[in-house]
Order: structure tokens, then C-alpha cells, then sequence
């Protein structure tokens, strides 16, 4: 009807006219076969002029027609699979303009995709990193080559999250430049990492040596191999230790020809790290250089005064990828760049039911080809116990085309089982005919591990804090027991015997003979030491439980204070207490008071009777690397306080235990006192989270160091 019609117009008008991939159906080998065409329709006129008849062309293009649908397919499994991944993806055209953005840029920044289109996306970058990221990406774009960057991006929250980010180009069948399918993956967490690994070696060396990732560690200029991780001794190929306390360009020799010799000289040399993707490497095996592509970094190790002591060489072997890559079809080399590139295990299902493709990650950790994992053979690798339960849910979520999230336990090529976390969602032409499923699978054995590992050590901390709690508890209860006891039941007696021995030497002394008098007035004696001790022990005991409230203070006041109150003992003596510079301090007002008083007071107590008591007290803030201790942290900054005397002193091997309860470096008969008032000041010090230290000569005097922490 349609070419009758047509033919009928050029009859009837006497112009010429076409139409364009015309379906006709014609017979071929006996078969009915849906066939496109192209037709033109000229009008053919007689001598006078007249429209005589009509030319009709045809030429067939059903060719043309199925390459398109092609194209629309593939176009449409890219975004499906674009869409699902958790993979950021950018895809920009020749002219440098971005011009698709999967959903996982939208849920990252929480833009809508139009304000990221073109360079809108940039802004979002840190300023700090913006700049050099465009150098590198601009800089590629002009040679037209791939690229590889690092760079923080704002997130939804207006938090920067760092990317890792590469490219490679796009060309058209005839060669013309397209643009660049370029992929981001989130290693904000692999950044955390890294900082968190400079807080302790021995975690850092452990966590190295558990890592998938192939690393080791040069010191050294002349790059000493001092470690290598499991995965590095598997690349290559050397386990053991014959390797280790060796140069790396002894044991690889081949090297020296190639450029790692002078990276490693160069970033040893000036601290700055270097990182290449897909370099190219010769590594001798059997005596036969083979060639391997790369991806690679040199980072600086540090020592705590900035000067490099080693590299963190951190190597993935991404040969087998590269050669993928250059493989692929061109008509599906976006789709498989991206796929192959992926850290993902994904893979594609038709409709029905039998899987596809599978991508180099998934063949990689399974160990197996595509041949054998086609159609159902993949499910032979998922665990036993996992098998019911994986395929039901496959089934039922397929059968109603809905996405699906299931995690289950698949065979590594080792033969260990390892969970993994599977996501899939259905494909749909661009005319909504389904066309199976496509999968992203991600290993997440290391969370299940460490998730029971976590909880495992969180109930056993549990029940040791609780049983620690219980136990101090208890020592609160027997304290609060104690000072009832010193406070009351034990210093009463004391009291009367003080009391009625007083009055017997009041009433009594006369008639008493020498000999009683004189154990009387021991008594008396004994009594008051007893006292004294309780009193003492009191306030060590409240050191402990006493609220502890820290106030800014002027430490000034504070000895002036204390100084008043031994006013009398100072006039006795003909002592003095010089106060040089001071500061103030975050302390516990009421505790720091007792401190310099027990301090002050101790000084004077054991004054040289050949010389008149000097005591010298000097406050002042600096860090911990000025005051040159051995206990105080180097970026910390102190409030030192020293009180310093020109008393008896003591031998330096007593310098710890004179802060000891009950010691005493003398006799009571000599010097009075409990052998408490030191211990309290230790305690004090401890509550105030500080250091004191003590230092004496004999007969030359003694000197009191106090740092207290956190002051500004």
C-alpha cells in the first residue's frame, strides 16, 4: 500500500520523492525475513513533456538498522550498569565537557546531575587540590592519553572525601578523538588508614603485612629490603627471608637499566612521594626478561625529625588488565573498560537465567575462565550452606524483575570460602523489553571478620571493666570504711589517753619518780606521732576520693598562702622562701595547696642546723622537649613548678622511694614525721595527671620538680 501510494503522488504530481528504512518482509531461501529499505521514486516523461511512468530504486539497509539497535544496546547496558555501581563515573566528550554522571556522583555530593554537568563538578573539589588536578586531567585531555589522579571532593554532608580517579580515551571506529570514560573510587577510609598506621609501628607493620595490596619497605639510601608483605613475597616469588637486609637492586638486578633505580634515588632524596599507573617493568624470570604494567607507588618514610629514612613501596600487579583491555571489542570497549578496571566482581545474566559475562575481578578471584563460569557454573563455587538460600532469592527477585541484595560465601581461587556482598539489578532495552541482569559483587570478608572480632573484644572488655568496676567498688567501700574508722573510732581513745595522761602529769607529777615521768611523757609522745599519722593518712586518702575540680589558678597566690600559714616555723628557723618567677595553671585548687604546703614544709623540716634554711620556688611553661625529660611528651606543653632547698639532702638512690608511703630516710628520734607527706604529694601529682621527680646531694640540699600537663 505504501508504494502504490508513493508511486500514485509522483503519477499525479511529477515530483520525485523517497522514503527511508521501509520494513518489507520478502522470502530468502524459502524463509520470511524482516528486510529495511531505502526507496526513491523519480517520475520517467514521454516526449510531450508528460509524466509517462515512474523510476523506482531500492536498496536495502537492514545492515545499517541492526548496527543502530547494537549501538542503543550498548549504550543502554552502560548506563544500566553505570547506574548500579557504586563506581563514580564520568563520561566527557571531545571538547572536555563532562557529559554523564552516574547516580553514585548524585548520592556522594547531592547535586542533581545537571549542576555537575560540564565543569560544574569542579567546584566541588578541594581548593588546595583543584588546580593540580586540572593540570593533570587538561594535560592528558591535550595528548590525548589516559590519566590518573588523587583529589578531595564535598560531599553531601560538606565533608571532602578523597577520590581515586582514572581514565583512559575514547576514539571513534575511524579514529577521531571522543573523550574520556573516566572512574572514581572512594579511599577516603585507605587515607584514614594510612594516618592511623602512623600512630603506632607495630600496627602499621601488621596491618602491611595482612594487606591484599603488594607492599614493602626500602631504608636506607641504598634501599635496603627491611620488610615485604605476603602479598609482595607472592609477586615475587621469593618467600622467606632470603631477600631481607638487601638491596633491592641486588636482588633485581634488571632493574638498574629501568627507571626505578633513579625514582627511588629521587624521592629518598627530596621526600616527595611518586605514584605511575600501568608502568611498564622488566622482571627477570628464568633467565627471560618478561613485561609487566604496573600500577605503583614511592612514599617517604619519615623519622620524627622530618628526615626520610625509608619508601613504602606499594606495587598491583594490573598486567593481566592492560591486556584485557586491549582486547576488548570495539563495540563494547566502554563497557568492558569500566567493568575490567573495577575493583567489583561483576557480571551479566541473559534472559534466561544463565549468566554471560563476568569481569576480570570476578575470573581473578575465582581462578577460573569465562567458559567455566558461564551459564549456572558460576553457583558451584558458592558455599554449600549458602547454595539454597542464594539461589531462591536469584530466582524469586528475577522472575519479578526487581534488584536484589543478597551476601553469601563464594570460593576464592585458593580454595578459601570468602563472603561477599551481591547486587543486582534487571536490564531493559530502550523499548522496555527485559533483557536479563547485570551484578556487582564486593568482598567483604575482612568486615565480617573484623565485625565478630570487634564484638568478640568489646564482651571481653565489657567483662573486664566489670570486674574492675566491682573491684573498685569495693576498695571505695573498704577506703570510706577506713576513714571512718581513723576519723572516729580510732582517734577517740587516742584522745583520752591524751587527755587523762595530761592530767595525770598536771595532778600527779610530783608523786610520780623520774623513770615514770619519763614514760609518761613517751607516751604523750607516742600518742601525738599517732595522731599525726592518722591526720596524715586521712588526707592520702582523700587525694583519692575527693571530687576532683580543676580551676585556672594563680600558683603565686597559692604559695603565698602556704607561706603565711608556716609563717611560724619560717620566724623559728630564720628560714626564708624566695619566689622567683610564677604562672598560672589548670590544677585542683584545694589538693595543689596541700602539695606545696607538704613541699615547703618538708624543706624546712630537714634544714641544715649549720646553715640558715633558703628555699627557692620558680614556676614556668614550656613543652615537653624543652624541659629535656625522658617522661614528658615532646609537643605537650607543662607548667614546671621546682622548689629547690639548701637542707640535709639525701643520697641520689633514694630519689623514687622517698615518694613511698611510710619510707623515711631517717629516724623518728632525729626528724619527725609519718613518711606520708611525700606519698601525698605523688598522689596529687597523679591526680593532676602529672610527673614528680625528686634529686638531693647530701648536705648540699634538695630540689622538687612538679610538671603538670595541658597548661596554656
Amino acid at each position: 500500500p505504501i508504494i502504490n501510494s508513493l508511486i500514485a503522488q509522483v503519477l499525479a504530481g511529477g515530483e520525485a520523492t523517497w522514503s527511508e528504512d521501509q520494513l518489507i518482509p520478502i522470502y530468502r531461501n524459502g524463509k520470511l525475513e524482516d528486510v529495511y529499505w531505502t526507496f526513491s521514486y523519480s517520475p520517467v516523461n514521454d516526449e510531450s513533456g508528460k509524466v509517462a511512468g515512474v523510476l523506482v530504486t531500492c536498496s536495502e539497509t537492514t545492515d545499517k538498522i541492526i548496527t543502530l539497535k547494537k549501538i542503543e544496546e550498548s549504550e543502554e547496558r552502560f548506563r544500566t550498569m553505570a547506574e548500579s555501581s557504586d563506581i563514580l563515573i564520568v563520561v566527557s566528550d571531545g571538547t572536555s565537557n563532562a557529559t554523564y554522571f552516574n547516580k553514585a556522583w548524585a548520592d556522594l555530593t547531592g547535586r542533581p546531575i545537571r549542576d555537575l554537568l560540564d565543569f560544574g563538578w569542579a567546584d566541588l573539589i578541594h581548593p588546595d587540590d583543584r588546580q593540580g588536578f586540572m593540570d593533570i586531567y587538561l594535560s592528558a585531555f591535550e595528548k590525548r592519553q589516559s590519566w590518573s589522579g588523587e583529589f578531595r571532593i564535598m560531599d553531601k554532608n560538606g565533608r571532602y572525601r578523597y577520590l581515586l580517579a582514572k581514565g583512559p580515551p575514547r576514539f571513534q571506529a575511524d579514529g577521531t578523538f571522543a573523550g574520556y570514560i573516566s572512574s572514581c573510587v572512594d579511599i577516603t577510609e585507605l587515607k584514614q588508614t594510612d594516618e592511623a598506621l602512623k600512630e603506632s609501628e607495630q600496627r602499621y607493620r601488621n596491618l602491611i603485612m595482612k594487606s591484599p595490596i603488594s607492599m614493602a619497605i626500602f631504608r636506607g639510601p641504598d634501599h635496603i629490603i627491611e620488610m615485604a608483605n605476603t602479598a609482595m613475597q607472592e609477586r615475587w616469588g621469593r618467600r622467606g627471608s632470603n631477600y631481607l637486609n638487601r638491596k633491592v637492586l641486588v636482588v633485581f638486578p634488571e632493574l638498574r637499566n629501568q627507571k626505578f633505580s633513579i625514582l627511588l634515588d629521587t624521592v629518598y632524596a627530596t621526600g616527595i612521594p611518586h605514584r605511575e599507573s600501568e608502568s611498564i617493568a622488566y622482571i627477570k624470570e628464568k633467565d627471560e626478561l618478561k613485561t609487566y604494567y604496573l600500577d605503583f607507588e614511592y612514599a617517604p618514610l619519615f623519622e620524627t625529625n622530618g628526615k626520610v629514612s625509608g619508601i613504602l613501596a606499594t606495587v598491583n600487579d594490573v598486567t593481566d588488565r592492560v591486556a584485557a583491555r586491549k582486547k576488548l571489542e570495539e563495540s563494547e570497549k566502554r563497557f568492558r573498560v569500566v567493568a575490567d578496571s573495577a575493583p567489583a566482581l561483576i557480571w551479566m545474566a541473559g534472559t534466561d537465567k544463565g549468566c554471560t559475562y563476568f569481569n576480570r575481578a570476578w575470573l581473578n578471584f575465582t581462578g577460573r575462565t569465562m567458559e567455566q563460569e558461564n551459564g549456572n557454573a558460576w553457583a558451584e563455587g558458592v558455599h554449600p550452606d549458602d547454595f539454597k538460600r542464594c539461589l531462591d532469592m536469584y530466582v524469586s527477585t528475577f522472575d519479578k524483575r526487581k534488584e536484589f541484595y543478597m551476601e553469601y560465601r563464594l570460593k576464592r581461587h585458593d580454595g578459601q570460602y570468602r563472603w561477599i556482598s551481591d547486587t543486582g539489578v534487571p536490564r531493559f532495552t530502550s523499548d522496555g523489553i527485559f533483557e536479563g541482569y547485570i551484578g556487582a559483587c564486593l568482598d567483604i570478608q575482612d568486615q565480617k571478620s573484623f565485625s565478630v572480632e570487634l564484638e568478640k573484644q568489646v564482651k571481653d572488655r565489657t567483662g573486664e571493666l566489670e570486674q574492675k568496676n566491682n573491684e573498685l567498688e569495693k576498695m571505695n567501700r573498704e577506703l570510706q570504711s577506713f576513714a571512718y574508722i581513723s576519723s572516729h573510732d580510732l582517734q577517740e581513745p587516742l584522745r583520752k589517753i591524751q587527755t587523762f595522761s595530761s592530767r595525770i602529769m598536771e595532778k600527779e607529777f610530783e608523786y610520780l619518780s623520774d623513770d615514770g615521768k619519763d614514760k609518761f611523757r613517751r607516751m604523750q609522745n607516742a600518742a601525738k606521732r599517732m595522731q599525726t599519722l592518722i591526720e596524715d593518712l586521712l588526707t592520702y586518702s582523700r587525694t583519692t576520693t575527693t571530687e576532683r575540680k580543676f580551676e585556672k589558678t594563680d600558683l603565686r597566690k597559692v604559695v603565698e598562702e602556704v607561706k603565711e600559714d608556716l609563717n611560724e616555723e619560717l620566724e623559728r628557723k630564720n628560714a626564708t622562701i624566695d619566689i622567683d618567677e610564677m604562672c598560672d595553671a589548670i590544677i585542683i585548687p584545694f589538693q595543689f595547696r596541700q602539695l606545696m604546703y607538704n613541699l615547703l614544709s618538708n624543706s624546712l623540716k630537714f634544714s641544715n642546723e649549720e646553715h640558715r634554711p633558703q628555699i627557692k620556688v620558680k614556676g614556668e611553661i614550656g613543652s615537653g622537649l624543652k624541659f629535656n625529660h625522658e617522661k614528658l611528651s615532646g609537643e605537650t606543653s607543662y607548667c614546671h613548678i621546682s622548689i629547690s632547698d639548701n637542707g640535709i639532702g639525701f643520697e641520689p638512690q633514694y630519689s623514687e622511694r622517698i615518694f613511698e608511703v611510710f619510707q623515711r630516710l631517717h629516724g623518728k628520734e632525729q626528724y619527725n614525721g609519718t613518711g606520708i607527706g611525700l606519698a601525698i604529694v605523688k598522689k596529687i601529682v597523679e591526680n593532676h595527671n602529672g610527673i614528680v621527680t625528686a634529686t638531693g646531694e647530701v648536705g648540699k640540699g634538695a630540689t622538687f620538680d612538679v610538671y603538670l600537663p595541658d597548661c596554656k
